[in-house]
């Protein structure tokens, strides 16, 4: 049982790591990190699908010790992982990366071989352990709970200790060894392993489908369906958080504990008891769990759309109250399910793994439909409404097998449930009204909500502003920042001659409109990852609400472009006279690759001679790592970093000259900022710090791809530099 803990805590080592990391070949947005998760739960399935076959055809020694040795074999895949990551799956993904299928394959096949041995473990481990037929269900559940225990402690320390500190690629290594300690210790113990009757209940394996019949199979298509709700509620659920609270790197390792250990002490609690009707328990369960969502998302929206939100209890327990009371009952299905099938010791392995492969299989369908499609087309208040309706056919044949046992009383209770989940369902305000109580607005706010797979993106609108936001976090106004229009009007004219700029990142349009400022500028393009900004922005347009916007998106120079910016310049080989990088701020997740020193690097690659990158510098730790990579840099003010190849000379007349020529004035004032504040902003073309090839640089404690320190919010120990 410590060794079962063991490999779960391993495991969500691996999974917070590996799954951060390919990140970084797919892309940041939730449809790639949608592709990482179904290859992962797929590779499980695959284990699932060959302990049908080899976990009932071992005794409990040989498959406590086959058990053992999946968690060696996970150990040295993991160990050496990284370097394939870096030098096998990299090159290989640059190709395919306009190829959602193509590079799903590509991350099936490197997560092939842990996943399956994973998926393998439990049907391993419960034919070890099945001793008898009438406390095998029990049995198993304890030891899948504990596992799931181990998995929680596992992501709580991976995304609050083990990556801030030693980053994801030590986080890896040290799941390895704890994946090697756990294997040894089976194999040891395996060695004193008594024989008991389950070694004789082998024979009869080959010929019995490997436990299937009629109820085992209904069981299958049951625990599917609970599977594909499951996973759709973790994915909506993650969504709402996301909005609620900040959405920053620790915000996904919280959820996942919480869920985790909600689940783990779910089938621990269901092992202890022995259902007289599973049926009607499931039944129960499932009914019970979807009515708590309703309950707790329509106390949230109540709240929501009359009070701010704020700092307080309640606001402090969203996450326990949205996912813990849910999570436990889905938890408590597990010993359910295991009660009804098992039967005899002959097929204990194989029916955990046709449980297993179904509840996995209506994951992997619910990531792709809920990930993919349910966000992108019908938002998040109408997959809530379907998977309560999926909810009610369980509701309704809990009626049904209540009316037919002549339970009056539970009669009732049983269509109270079904009225308030169907009442909460139809109930359940969409786009606008729901989004808005989410987003904190109090009563009298106008919202304009657009949401797709990506995110959410919303606008504040009052009557001479509105602001702007994804996923909740603020990104800008209209009219447009001064501040973000300072950074692309400053960097871009600046340059004397610049022909083709890249801008990474939308936000509000602000700091692209302001790239637009330079007249002699020919190929504008501008890359985002939040699709869901553009026809937010369009539909403002379009209703004569922003100038600026009417000008920015019908000046032809500007192409617009849904990508993940990173990966987007990475997989092509064009370079730019501008860089210009208006990232989302450091602390939220998965903003490490976009203030990374590899990161910081590519960019330069991509620069012409002569070439600028033009950077916002909200940390110290930022500006170390930016400037150890440029031979060339420049700090305007504090707030803005400009990085070269090349020798750079900033001429604080030539930049006046231009800031306020006619032209540049006019385009200025469509977007509500002025020469005379961007004069200012720069500090009147003083330079605050300069670096060159002899210039002093930190070259400890920065961001990196494995180790990215500002996102997890973590303590800057270096000494900053003076000028040079």
């Amino acid at each position: 049982m410590l060794a079962f803990f063991m490999s779960g805590f391993s495991a969500l080592l691996y999974q917070v790591a590996w799954q951060r990391m390919l990140v970084l070949f797919t892309g940041s947005d939730v449809r790639s990190v949608t592709l990482v998760i179904t290859a992962y739960l797929a590779g499980l399935g695959v284990g699932s699908f060959m302990g049908l076959r080899l976990a009932d055809s071992l005794s409990p020694r040989m498959a406590l010790r086959a058990y053992g040795l999946t968690d060696i074999l996970i150990a040295v895949f993991a160990w050496f992982s990284v370097g394939l990551l870096s030098d096998v799956l990299y090159p290989l993904s640059l190709g395919i990366e306009r190829s959602g299928f193509f590079l799903w394959v590509l991350l099936f096949a490197f997560l092939l071989l842990p996943t399956t041995l994973m998926g393998l473990s439990l049907p391993l481990i419960s034919r070890a352990v099945a001793d008898d037929a009438a406390g095998v269900a029990g049995r198993v559940s304890v030891f899948n709970g504990v596992n799931i225990l181990g998995a929680a402690t596992g992501c709580l320390i991976a995304g609050w200790l083990l990556a801030p500190f030693l980053g994801f690629d030590v986080t890896v290594k040290l799941g390895a060894v704890i994946s090697l300690l756990a294997g040894v210790m089976v194999v040891v113990a395996a060695q004193g392993m008594p024989a008991h009757a389950a070694d004789t209940q082998k024979a009869s394996v080959r010929g019995s489908l490997y436990g299937m019949n009629a109820s085992v199979a209904g069981w299958c298509v049951l625990f599917f369906v609970s599977g594909f709700i499951a996973i759709s509620l973790e994915i909506i659920w993650f969504r709402i958080l996301a909005v609620l609270l900040d959405a920053d790197a620790k915000l996904y390792s919280s959820f996942l504990f919480v869920f985790l250990l909600c689940y783990g002490v779910g089938n621990v609690w269901g092992s202890r008891h022995s259902f007289i009707s599973p049926w009607r328990t499931f039944l129960s369960l499932q009914v019970a769990m979807m009515v708590w969502v309703l309950v707790t998302v329509g106390a949230l929206l109540l709240w929501g759309s009359r009070y701010q939100w704020g700092a307080d209890a309640l606001y402090r327990w969203i996450p326990a109250m949205l996912v813990g009371v849910p999570a436990v009952l889905m938890g408590a299905v597990f010993p359910v399910m295991q009660s009804a099938v098992q039967s005899d010791l002959a097929h204990v392995g194989a029916r955990v793994s046709w449980l297993q492969l179904s509840n996995l299989a209506g994951n992997v369908l619910a990531g792709l439909l809920t990930g993919f499609i349910l966000l992108e087309y019908a938002g998040t208040p109408f997959s809530i409404k379907l998977l309560s309706g999926l909810t009610l056919l369980f509701a309704a044949l809990l009626v049904h097998d209540a009316w037919r046992s002549s339970a009056k009383k539970r009669m009732v209770a049983v269509c109270g449930v079904l009225t308030m989940v169907l009442m909460m369902a139809l109930m359940l305000p969409v786009d606008v009204k729901f989004w808005g109580g989410f987003h904190r607005a109090g009563q009298g706010t106008v919202f304009r909500i657009q949401e797709d797979a990506s995110g959410v993106s919303a606008l504040r609108v009052n009557e001479s502003f509105a602001l702007f936001t994804v996923n909740g976090e603020p990104q800008g106004g209209i009219p447009f920042a001064a501040q973000h229009v300072y950074m692309g009007a400053v960097a871009a004219l600046l340059h004397p001659d610049p022909r083709d700029a890249l801008v990474i990142g939308m936000g509000s349009a602000g700091t692209a409109f302001g790239v637009g400022a330079q007249t002699v500028l020919e190929n504008i393009t501008v890359v985002e990852l939040i699709s869901s900004e553009f026809p937010l922005l369009h539909d403002y347009e379009r209703d004569g609400k922003s100038p600026a916007l009417s000008r920015l998106f019908s000046d032809p120079r500007f192409h617009w472009l849904h990508a993940d910016g990173r990966r987007y310049v990475t997989s092509r080989s064009r370079q730019y006279d501008l860089i210009q990088a208006d990232a989302i701020q450091p602390w939220n997740s998965g903003s490490g690759f976009l203030y990374s020193r590899e990161y910081f690097a590519l960019m330069a690659s991509r620069l012409k001679p002569g070439g600028i990158m033009a950077q916002w510098q909200p940390t110290a730790r930022v500006e170390a790592t930016f400037v150890s990579v440029f031979p060339y840099a420049i700090k305007l003010d504090n707030h803005l970093l400009l990085g070269s190849n090349e020798p750079m000379t900033l001429d604080a007349q030539s930049l006046h000259d231009r800031l306020f020529s006619p032209e540049v004035q006019a385009y200025l004032q469509l977007g509500g900022a002025s020469s005379e504040q961007l004069w200012a902003m720069a500090g009147q073309g003083r330079v605050l710090m300069q670096w060159e090839p002899g210039s002093d640089r930190l070259l400890h404690d920065l961001n990196t791809d494995w180790k990215p320190a500002d996102e997890y919010r973590m303590m800057y120990f270096a000494t900053p530099l003076t000028s040079r």
